[in-house]
């Protein structure tokens, strides 16, 4: 029988319980859209196997917690001060044998959204410019705030638009988080660089960088430009050589 560890609704886990242990037995992992009663809820559930399990399992008695569980964490946090966000529903984990077995998340599904990459591949093109001048600023509010997201590529930003101005959400917060850790701001714009140089023309990387930049003089946490987009740059050098095929260059100059 599975230990669970839990955090939110347990109204939810308890009548998704029977799904999340079959989920568990079949050891298969999963990203789908469910409905349970008036909720739409994204979910996503995975198996801990082998090195990964005793990894977690370590990482765990130093106090770190499991990826699902510090993304409800990080999302909770995110939505607390007043950044785009799915609701964290739910989230848990199975342990079993004294490690990790198991992982899963449920939040709030977010409605006629698209991809910052989709967005970008597929427009519309009077959307870019603005979409981007507004990642730019919450990007900088983010970083302002001491929040490093450390999985800051374009799938994992959903754009919508209420009346005319879009509006950012952060997905698959669960690497980074507030407060330090070895990765900085330069690691996030790299991330965005790695495949957005490519979807980006130079004027709106400009413009992106210009609000970026403005936004954390406006919250009184200033970075000097071309010394952190050097180190951006370099960061996504780093992310080239780990994911090949890289995109058009992208000069920082």
């Amino acid at each position: 029988m599975s230990r669970f560890a839990l955090r939110g609704d347990e109204a939810v886990f308890a009548r998704l319980r029977p799904a999340l242990e079959r989920a568990q037995l079949s050891g298969r992992s999963e990203n789908l859209v469910l409905e349970l009663d008036e909720l739409r809820l994204f979910a996503k559930w995975s198996s801990f196997r082998g090195k990964a399990r005793w990894r977690h399992a370590a990482r765990a008695l130093f106090g770190r917690p499991l990826p699902r569980l510090n993304e409800f964490a990080n999302l909770t946090w995110l939505r607390e001060h007043g950044f785009g966000a799915p609701r964290p529903v739910l989230a848990g984990a199975a342990w079993r044998g004294g490690a990790p077995a198991f992982q899963f998340l449920f939040t709030e599904a977010i409605e006629n959204a698209r991809t910052l990459d989709e967005l970008l591949e597929d427009g519309p093109d009077e959307l870019r410019l603005p979409a981007l001048e507004t990642l730019g600023r919450e990007v900088g509010k983010l970083h302002a705030r001491g929040f490093v997201h450390r999985d800051l590529f374009p799938r994992n930003l959903l754009v919508t638009v209420a009346g005319e101005a879009p509006r950012i959400h952060f997905l698959d917060a669960w690497r980074g988080g507030p407060g330090f850790g070895l990765r900085g701001p330069a690691y996030d714009l790299g991330c965005l660089m790695l495949s957005g140089a490519g979807l980006v023309e130079p004027e709106e990387q400009k413009a992106l960088f210009d609000a970026y930049f403005g936004a954390r003089d406006g919250a009184g946490k200033p970075a000097r430009r071309m010394e952190l987009l050097r180190a951006a740059a370099r960061e996504r050098r780093r992310l080239q050589r780990r994911f090949p095929h890289p995109p058009r260059e992208w000069n920082p100059s």
